[in-house]
C-alpha cells in the first residue's frame, strides 16, 4: 500500500494571541540551551526540574515583553536588556535609552528572580506604579541621573526594595510617609531637597548621612 504523508490543515484562526508572545519568548530564550541543554536536568540534578526552569524562564520572558511594551522600549536585541542566571532574568538593564517616564508594570511581580532594575542616565521625569509590585528577591532600583522632580505616593506600591538610587535628579519633595515605604537603603544626593519635614530629614539621616550637604539650594 502506498504510504501517504498526511498534513493537518492549518488555519490562521488556530493561532490565538498568546502564541505570538510565546514565540517571542522562545526567541528571547535563544541563550537558554547553553544554560540547560536539551536532555539535561537542572543544576540540582533533580528529574523534572528542567521543565520547571524552562516554564519559569518563559514566564519571565513574557513578563519582560509586557514591561518593554508598557514603556515603549523597542523589543529588538532583547538580550541587551537583561542578565540571566540559570535561565532566570535577574537584571533588567534600561540605561541611557532616552526614556522620559517609566511605568512599573504589574507583570514585574511575576519575575520572581529579578534583583535589579537599572534606569540610569535616562530623561525620566515621572514614575507610575499601577498596582503593587513585589518580586521574590530584594530589589535594587537605579534611577541615578534622571530628571525626576518628585517621588509620588505611588512609589510606595513597590515592595521589598533593598536599595533605590535617586542621586543626581531634580527632586524637591518626597511623600510624607516615605519613611514607611518598604525601602532599606536610599541614595538621594545632589537633588533639591531643601524643605522637608523633620521626620523625613531624620529618616534620611539614618539612611544616608551625607545627603544634606549635597543638596542644591539657591
Amino acid at each position: 500500500m502506498e504510504r501517504k504523508n498526511l498534513k493537518m490543515p492549518v488555519s490562521k484562526k488556530t493561532f490565538p494571541g498568546w502564541l505570538s508572545k510565546f514565540v517571542l519568548a522562545l526567541v528571547l530564550l535563544g541563550t537558554l540551551p547553553t544554560i540547560l541543554p536539551v536532555g539535561c536536568n537542572s543544576p540540582t540534578g533533580e528529574p523534572g526540574e528542567k521543565v520547571d526552569t524552562m516554564r519559569l524562564a518563559l514566564k519571565d520572558s513574557i513578563a519582560l515583553l509586557k514591561v518593554l511594551q508598557a514603556n515603549a522600549v523597542p523589543s529588538k536585541n532583547l538580550h541587551n536588556y537583561i542578565e540571566f542566571y540559570q535561565g532566570r532574568i535577574q537584571v533588567l538593564k534600561l540605561n541611557n535609552l532616552g526614556l522620559k517616564k517609566f511605568s512599573f508594570d504589574p507583570s514585574l511581580s511575576s519575575m520572581d528572580s529579578l534583583r535589579s532594575i537599572l534606569l540610569q542616565g535616562n530623561q525620566i521625569e515621572t514614575l507610575s506604579v499601577l498596582d503593587t509590585i513585589h518580586t521574590g528577591s530584594p530589589l535594587t532600583i537605579n534611577l541615578i541621573g534622571n530628571k525626576l522632580k518628585f517621588v509620588s505616593e505611588e512609589f510606595g506600591k513597590v515592595e521589598n526594595i533593598f536599595a533605590v538610587g535617586f542621586d543626581e535628579n531634580e527632586i524637591t519633595t518626597l511623600p510624607p510617609d516615605i519613611n514607611h515605604f518598604d525601602i532599606r537603603s536610599i541614595g538621594i544626593v545632589r537633588n533639591k531637597l531643601c524643605l522637608l519635614p523633620d521626620s523625613i530629614q531624620i529618616w534620611l539621616d539614618k539612611m544616608n548621612s551625607n545627603w544634606r550637604a549635597s543638596q542644591i539650594c539657591n
